[in-house]
């Protein structure tokens, strides 16, 4: 690893058969697990470099550092493909959408994936279905537009999974909280809605779920499902809002970073406060899309506003 600025660390894997990988971002040595046909390093802020095992402890510190086999952080960025957005998206797409194709080779299934925002990007990988992440104190219109934006204009389906507003006990929002996302998300047009109740320190026969859950999952059924006059995909875009091509912005606050690497910049700031505009006039009836010729939003949508558009 080697620590930049922000204190994030950037981690060096050295593998025979392939060379140099680097993965962007921040990453806590105690909790990663290294593969074990890989040296992983870690360099300290005071310049010590140590080895680190394949549980990401430190075994011992390299006291000859003349023969190790790496580069500097500038000689690794100037060789390595993440220099731009696009190629950034393109290797992230290739990646997963090989994948994708290995499993889809084993069993003709539909292939789900859950995120938290790049559900554009997962589609082109080849995914058939994603579910949006309603949680983590995220905006659930904004959730919702992301990823059936991204459904509508590359003809996939879309879902929602309910997971954690808390990272730690009771995890999970409250009943009533739930309810109103699985609502927005069945009026929206999800084809599917899942419940997540796992937790590593459950204790409880039913996970994270309690009896409020329980019940808000019965008033949905009854209430909203089963409930002729609740339209299925009643709320219908009718605005769109489209980001830069390329533009993995994790979108979960005005400083998030771009393909968890880039840092906020005039860019992002600009397109943060216009998206907000829209969420605000559109709400459930905001899509968000992206710069892509193969995949244009022009007449999908009555309103259209772009990421770099003033007055």
């Amino acid at each position: 690893m080697v620590s930049r600025e922000d204190g994030s660390y950037l981690r060096y894997e050295f593998d025979k058969s392939d060379g140099w990988s680097v993965l962007f971002g921040a990453v806590d040595p105690t909790v990663n697990r290294y593969p074990p046909n890989r040296t992983t390093y870690l360099f300290e802020s005071d310049g010590t470099i140590n080895l680190l095992d394949r549980n990401g402890k430190v075994v011992s510190k390299v006291e000859d550092t003349s023969n190790l086999p790496f580069k500097s952080y500038e000689e690794i960025m100037a060789e390595r493909p993440f220099q731009t957005y696009d190629e950034t998206a393109e290797l992230f797409v290739n990646h997963y959408r090989n994948n994708v194709a290995w499993l889809r080779n084993q069993r003709s299934v539909k292939v789900f994936t859950s995120d938290y925002g790049l559900y554009w990007f997962d589609y082109l990988s080849g995914y058939d279905v994603v579910l949006a992440q309603l949680g983590w104190n995220h905006t659930t219109a904004q959730d919702i537009a992301l990823v059936r934006g991204a459904a509508t204009l590359q003809n996939k389906d879309w879902g929602a999974i309910l997971t954690w507003k808390y990272t730690k006990p009771p995890y999970l929002a409250s009943g009533e909280e739930l309810y109103d996302q699985m609502c927005a998300a069945y009026e929206g047009g999800a084809k599917y809605v899942v419940l997540f109740n796992y937790a590593e320190d459950m204790k409880g026969p039913y996970g994270t779920l309690r009896n409020e859950h329980f019940e808000a999952l019965e008033r949905f059924w009854n209430e909203v499902v089963q409930n002729p006059a609740v339209a299925y995909s009643g709320v219908k875009a009718e605005a769109a809002f489209v980001l830069p091509k390329n533009y993995g912005g994790g979108l979960r606050n005005s400083q998030d970073n771009i393909w968890g690497y880039w840092g906020p910049n005039a860019e992002a700031q600009q397109t943060w406060m216009l998206l907000q505009d829209a969420l605000n006039k559109h709400g459930l009836r905001l899509d968000i899309v992206y710069d892509d010729d193969a995949y244009p939003a022009t007449g999908n949508y009555s309103q259209i506003y772009y990421w770099n558009q003033t007055g």
